[in-house]
């Protein structure tokens, strides 16, 4: 429409109909009823069927475990702290004790400050003198 047809208004006169603004926004409540009554109802059912599961294996199932498989390596840490303890205990435990290392050679192993000691006692182990061999390509 021009605005000589609208009689000099230059903004729309007629309203929206009511009837269709509520049947959508009726409809749009009815459907969110809807849809949280079936997630209720779904986590119940989880939860039903875990607790199944924990009671006839004795252990928590992972809705996420997919047939036992591991992914590949490298796999992800879930006890950071835990494995830093352990790992540091055992090097601690190999810094600072005595053990073989190879009992056919007679190599042990001697905990750090020992070693240390024996070094500033002893001194430094000198390399063994080679024999005298010509350069590679020469006479």
């Amino acid at each position: 429409m021009t605005e000589a047809q609208n009689n000099g208004r230059a903004y729309e006169t007629e309203d929206a109909t009511l009837r269709p603004l509520l049947l959508f926004f009726g409809g749009l409540f009815v459907l969110c009823v809807v849809v949280f009554a079936a997630m209720l109802l779904l986590f119940r059912v989880f939860e039903r069927a875990s607790a199944d599961a924990e009671r006839h294996a004795n252990v928590h199932l992972s809705p996420l475990a997919t047939g036992g498989r591991l992914p590949p390596e490298p796999r992800l840490q879930y006890a950071e702290p835990a494995d830093l303890a352990t790992h540091r205990a055992a090097q601690s435990g190999r810094a600072t004790t005595y053990g073989w290392i190879d009992r056919s050679a007679g190599v042990v192993r001697l905990p750090v400050a020992r070693a240390a000691a024996l070094i500033l006692q002893r001194g430094l182990p000198q390399p063994q003198p080679t024999t005298a061999t010509t350069a590679p390509g020469g006479p």
